[in-house]
């Protein structure tokens, strides 16, 4: 059973005051007992001096009756009890007993028959002297009851005090302990309030006393509990809203938010799209070793060694490729984009992000494959004919042997593709390659040289295996028929055959005897081959430049080029953004509208190309400032050819045109090829460096079938990239071109470049092309070129 406070405090307040009151009545009967025994033996002792003064006279006049009367003077004291009277020979002479007056014989009397003698009296005896003689001894026996009774009284007295004394304790006591109980009680009700969360409850507070104080403390302390509780709610309620939006924010990143020991590798934190990438929960993911364990074989010790290597500096961040396993099995290509954080006195963190980017690996590999390949048909492309070309004739010179390339040029393939279109001209081109590919030897390099034109690379051959092999293709392709739209289509081809050491040891030079002779095939009816001969190639090669010279050189005199502009637009928006320029020649005789394909690459060869171009920027300026006092913002796009940057007349030119006709240089955007821009890097930056000083913008076209060197983008300050048309025309069916263009876009969104999609031929491209994030477009689908510049309304209202 449990004893209540209260309880204990009046029963230890009542033992307590009852052991100092007992204790009190003791000592003060004792006190009273012992000084009234002292002060009664004092008086005693005098009064007995007396009664033996007295007694001397008849002591020494023998006279008893004298004696007994003088003792008789006893009785007016009734505490004498007993006395006696003897000579100094101890002879007994006379006595007094409070009960028998006088003895009437001279017997003594045995006092010890007394009833009160004993413990209860106090004996005296006392010489009686007479003149300093010894008479006799007094014996008096005095009786202590009245020293008794007194004490008795005062006891009695002490112990009705003593008792009234500790009943009113008591009772204060069992009032004053009710009162302190009912207000602790109140206390304890607060706390047990305060411990069940009831913030609200306040005790009655009244009086002014040490426990209303510590109410009034407690009611404070539950107030300001109860605000604090209140601003936690709060907080609360904001830390889960924001971690809603965190978790909401994580749960929408294509990524894996993680937390490690980088000491150990261990996760102690991922997000929920770690499930997603690899297939495996939070939890396997915080199992020991589990970053190793499931990263490859061969990128272990990369991972490790970065992990040591930023262990303990704070704030070092790194980004690290490396493949992990998926829990199917494959493996991924993932990104970790981390940072270490060390705080004072603790380990340091990494914190930071896993993504997957094995698509965009895919993308980078796709690049590099198209940096030496053809990405319609998946030859090597030129550049990498060339290198093996080189390669092939090093090894030839080196042992003495003879090889041969094949320059092949399909007849008739620009009636082919105007016949079925773009799409339908891609396909014949790809079955072509395959049928090639199919007839030469497994040690032939087979290559796409660039439109309907293919070179075959013969390591090791005498000149009747190249005529065989030579034979063997042209009779492949004639008997290659291909059906489409109805159409039954025959191939032919014409090869021209260059033979080194022969003929060259030079690869370019090599080239362009086998080109040359493929021309001389092409003169001869086609559908054949030639060999190489110095004096009838130098008769043909003769005759086609001055006709072509002669053409050029006409219609720049006469003024027989014309510029076509097609609108280049916004794809998000489909509003316009500017225009290319595009150059046309007019046949004087024919008005035929002659393409520049026709006669950029002879302009080229017999340096009239700069003239071209000098006709070009002076034209387009002229009409761009004409346009631009109607539509201020509009832009023309300006092809330049690679050979005309390095020259400083050419550059000169271009500024003497502004500084003539006055244009807004930011609408001036000068369009560069890929592969002549990288022919010639430091020539090309200083050129587009020069023209930027000045407001002017560029481009760089035909992106992704040169070189591809990505590298080139950071130390070239172009604004836009403009994206190979190969790339375009398939997008919708082609996932590696979807791959390619959003690699391309994602390089150049980095790099602060906008993105041009050309040759867009339909609204299922167009969609495409805004869910990959590409700035620009163009093409027939968007706007064809045309002979004047619209107003940016009416071009709008053109387009689909």
């Amino acid at each position: 059973m449990r004893i209540r406070l209260s309880t204990k405090l009046i029963l230890g307040i009542v033992a307590i005051e009852a052991a100092m009151l007992a204790l009190l009545v003791w000592n003060s009967t004792r006190i009273i007992e012992d000084s009234h025994t002292v002060l009664m033996e004092r008086g005693l002792d005098q009064e007995v001096e007396l009664l033996a003064n007295a007694l001397a006279p008849g002591l020494a006049a023998q006279d008893n009756a004298l004696i007994k009367d003088t003792l008789s003077l006893l009785r007016k004291n009734e505490g004498y009890l007993y006395a006696s009277v003897a000579d100094y020979t101890g002879t007994h002479l006379a006595e007094y007993h409070s009960f028998i007056e006088s003895n009437s014989g001279n017997d003594p009397v045995d006092h010890h028959l007394h009833p009160s003698l004993g413990d209860q009296t106090v004996t005296l005896n006392k010489d009686i002297m007479l003149s300093g003689q010894l008479l006799g001894q007094l014996h008096v026996d005095y009786s202590l009851a009245y020293v008794h009774a007194i004490t008795g009284e005062a006891r009695n007295q002490d112990l009705l005090i003593s008792g009234l004394a500790l009943a009113t304790s008591i009772i204060a006591t069992v009032l004053f302990a009710t009162y302190l109980t009912k207000r602790l009680a109140k206390l304890q009700a607060g706390a047990t309030a305060l411990a069940m969360g009831n913030l609200q409850y306040r005790i009655d507070v009244s009086g002014s006393d040490e426990l209303t104080d510590v109410a009034t403390q407690f009611n404070d302390m539950a107030i300001t509990l109860d605000h604090a509780h209140a601003e936690l709610r709060e907080k609360n309620h904001q830390l889960l809203v924001e971690t809603a939006h965190l978790q909401t924010l994580l749960d929408g990143v294509d990524a894996v938010v993680l937390e490690a020991d980088p000491e150990t590798g261990q996760f102690n934190y991922v997000s929920n799209e770690a499930s997603q990438l690899l297939g495996f929960t939070a939890s396997e993911w915080s199992e020991k070793e589990f970053w190793f364990r499931h990263t490859h074989i061969d990128d272990i010790a990369g991972l490790k060694k970065i992990l040591q290597n930023t262990s303990v500096v704070n704030g070092t961040s790194y980004t690290l490729d490396y493949r992990m396993r998926h829990k199917n099995g494959h493996y991924l290509w993932v990104r970790s984009i981390n940072t270490v954080v060390k705080e004072e006195d603790t380990k340091p963190i990494i914190r930071g992000l896993i993504l997957d980017i094995t698509e965009e690996k895919k993308a980078e590999e796709r690049i590099i494959y198209l940096a030496d390949h053809d990405a319609l048909t998946g030859l090597i492309n030129r550049r990498r004919f060339q290198e093996e070309l080189d390669h092939v004739m090093a090894m030839t010179k080196r042992y003495g042997y003879e090889g041969a390339v094949l320059f092949i040029d399909l007849d008739q393939f620009k009636y082919i593709n105007d016949t079925l279109g773009h799409h339908g001209g891609d396909n014949y081109l790809i079955t072509i390659s395959q049928c090639i590919a199919s007839t030469i030897r497994e040690t032939d390099i087979l290559g796409r040289l660039g439109g309907d034109e293919f070179g075959v690379i013969l390591p090791r051959a005498t000149e009747e295996e190249i005529l065989t092999v030579t034979h063997k293709i042209l009779k492949a392709l004639n008997e290659h028929v291909q059906f489409a739209q109805d159409l039954r289509l025959q191939t032919s081809a014409s090869i021209g055959i260059a033979i080194y050491p022969r003929h060259s040891s030079s690869v370019d030079d090599l080239l362009a005897k086998a080109d040359t002779a493929m021309y001389v095939a092409k003169g001869r009816g086609r559908n054949g081959y030639n060999v190489y001969d110095d004096s009838e190639q130098q008769i043909l090669l003769m005759r086609h430049k001055i006709q072509w010279e002669d053409r050029i050189r006409k219609a720049l005199e006469e003024d027989h080029f014309r510029l076509f502009f097609q609108p280049i637009i916004d794809v998000q928006t489909e509003e316009i953004q500017h225009y290319e320029a595009l150059i046309r020649m007019i046949d004087s005789e024919t008005g035929e509208v002659i393409p520049p394909g026709a006669f950029l690459e002879t302009a080229e060869r017999f340096g009239l190309i700069r003239e071209i171009d000098m006709w070009v920027v002076e034209n387009a300026l002229k009409q761009l400032v004409a346009n631009q006092q109607h539509s201020p913002q509009i832009g023309y796009g300006i092809n330049i050819s690679g050979v005309n940057m390095g020259d400083s007349l050419f550059l000169e030119h271009i500024k003497t045109c502004i500084r003539r006709y006055q244009p807004n240089t930011a609408g001036i955007i000068f369009e560069l090829t890929e592969t002549a821009a990288m022919d010639n890097i430091n020539k090309a930056r200083q050129f587009v460096e020069e023209l930027k000083a000045i407001g002017c913008r560029f481009s760089l076209d035909d992106f992704g079938v040169g070189f591809s060197s990505l590298h080139y983008l950071r130390n070239l300050p172009i604004d836009f990239i403009k994206i190979d048309g190969s790339f375009i025309r398939h997008l919708s069916g082609d996932k590696a071109d979807q791959l390619m263009v959003k690699a391309i876009c994602t390089i150049a969104r980095g790099l602060g470049i906008q993105t041009v999609a050309e040759c867009i031929e339909d609204k299922a491209t167009l969609d495409l092309l805004k869910e990959l994030d590409v700035d620009l477009g163009q093409g027939f689908y968007i706007g064809k070129p045309a002979a004047r510049v619209l107003s940016i309304t009416q071009q709008q209202a053109s387009t689909p």
